[in-house]
């Protein structure tokens, strides 16, 4: 899984941020794949996603577990960072047989598309992915980073996304491998929870 490191929202928007905000569509309020659907985050969610913050094998690569003020200040910052920009996390729930999602039913993962972190050094949107632990091993990563890398470019016509990977994190590099990503080894960076490596995707039509 990659978690990825944003912009904290309020600060002045990258000018990735900008391209996705200037005269684009509306922000996204559903992202569907064959298996899942993906919301915007909000305050009803938040029971569920401290549970999954709090799961030390999920948060290992993420300089582990996220509680109390750091908990707070994701959470605050990703609410902010949607309704300023558009941007931001989404959690996703899985289809019935019928292809519909119960809202009451408890997401298997969260996604996002963001600005990223200033310390990255590359001035870009970003895709990032986390499943919890029960979601392990089906290919739901590879569906929500494809539902955010199909948002980024259809919906807000954005051209290029990064990502950025804790360099011991294989499963989360096979997803980004999967959806198109390729490695820059030139703008790998490293953070305060170890190096980090970093992977581009250009637009086809580029």
């Amino acid at each position: 899984m990659n978690d990825g490191r944003h912009q904290e929202p309020g600060s002045r928007p990258t000018g990735a941020a900008n391209q996705a905000n200037a005269g684009g569509p509306n922000p996204a309020t559903v992202v569907g794949t064959d298996r899942l659907v993906g919301t915007p985050l909000s305050v009803a969610d938040r029971p569920w996603l401290d549970q999954l913050h709090r799961d030390p094998e999920v948060m290992a690569y993420f300089g582990g577990i996220r509680v109390g003020e750091a908990q707070e200040r994701w959470v605050t910052n990703h609410l902010r960072m949607f309704e300023e920009q558009g941007l931001g996390a989404w959690l996703f729930r899985e289809r019935n047989a019928d292809g519909i999602v119960d809202p009451k039913q408890l997401p298997v993962g969260r996604a996002a598309l963001r600005p990223m972190s200033a310390e990255v050094g590359v001035d870009i949107m970003e895709i990032g992915y986390t499943v919890a632990r029960a979601g392990w091993g089906r290919g739901l990563a590879t569906e929500m980073a494809q539902a955010m890398v199909t948002l980024g470019f259809e919906h807000y016509g954005l051209t290029e996304l990064g990502a950025i990977v804790h360099v011991d994190n294989a499963a989360s590099q096979r997803v980004l491998a999967k959806v198109g990503f390729a490695a820059e080894p030139t703008h790998n960076v490293e953070l305060s929870e170890g190096l980090h490596l970093y992977f581009t995707r250009v637009r086809e039509d580029q």
